[in-house]
Parts: structure tokens; sequence; C-alpha cells
């Protein structure tokens, strides 16, 4: 009776000496090698499928913008013409420039900057009394929440009124 090491060296023999192993490596290679194949293409038709789905975001973007910048225009026209009659040229231009951010703040603004803006502009947009410059702080707050996500602490706000109102 033969031994199992003698049965497993037999085996191997016969692997070796029949090509055998050389050929189980083969398709072992082959198939990994489709496989791999596969794979790729699969990964490149995925990448394919991200850069065209980008441009057509890009696309959006870009058109969003164009109608933004249209209504922006249209909005400081329209206010222009309100303010055609016998007004001093600078503050005319400042009514403007205040239409097209209000137009901004209404498309681009975040709630909670529309909300504080509208706060500030019902208050008369006054900086010169305490709650105006409570209103435009809160503005400028919710602006920076909106920009990076995390709120003003107290004390930050505090170092903001003391940039804007020296206080």
């Amino acid at each position: 009776m033969a031994s199992d090491s003698d049965f497993k060296r037999d085996v191997a023999k016969i692997i070796l000496d029949k090509g055998i192993l050389a050929t189980i490596l083969l398709v072992v290679g082959l198939w990994a090698n489709r496989g791999l194949a596969q794979f790729q293409a699969n990964l490149n038709g995925r990448v394919e499928e991200l850069k065209q789905q980008l441009a057509l975001a890009k696309g959006r973007t870009e058109l969003r913008t164009e109608v933004a910048t249209a209504f922006f225009k249209v909005v400081s026209q329209n206010y222009e013409n309100v303010l055609s009659g016998d007004l001093d040229p600078t503050l005319k231009k400042s009514a403007v420039a205040t239409a097209e951010a209000e137009a901004r703040v209404a498309v681009f603004g975040a709630p909670e900057v529309v909300k504080a803006y509208a706060a500030f502009k019902n208050g008369g947009m006054k900086l010169s009394t305490p709650e105006g410059q409570r209103n435009f702080l809160e503005l400028v707050g919710a602006i920076r929440k909106d920009f990076s996500g995390a709120s003003d602490s107290p004390s930050t706000r505090a170092d903001i009124g003391r940039i804007f109102f020296a206080r």
C-alpha cells in the first residue's frame, strides 16, 4: 500500500510530466486577464458616463448663471427707470447697486440669508441704531454660515461687530 506522500509525489509527477499544471496556470491566467479587461472596460464606461454628467451639470450651471445675470440686469434697469427723476447721480447709482444686490440675495441666498436681509431692510438698513447694527450682524452671520456651514460663536460675532462698528 502506497503512503500518502508517495501518492502526492506521483500526482505531482503526472502533472509536471503532462503539462497539466502549465495548462491550469494558463487557463487561470486567461480567466484573470479577461476579468481584469472586463473590469477596466466597465470602469472606462463609468468614467465616460461621469464626464458626460459633469458636462451637462456645467452647462446647466452656465445657463442658470446667464438667466440670473439677465434677471439682475432687468431689475437694475427697471429700478433705474423708476429713479429717472431729479435724483443725485451718486444716490441713483447706489440705489441701482442695492437693487442688484437684493436680486442676487433673492436668487442665490440661503433661506437664513434672505430672512436676515429682510429683517435688516425692514429695520431701515440703518447702521446708526443698535437694532440696525444687530440686524446687520445677523445678516453677516447668516452669510458666513452659508459659506462655511458653521454658526459663529458669540465672541466671533462680537469681534465682527468691533470690526464694523468699533465697539
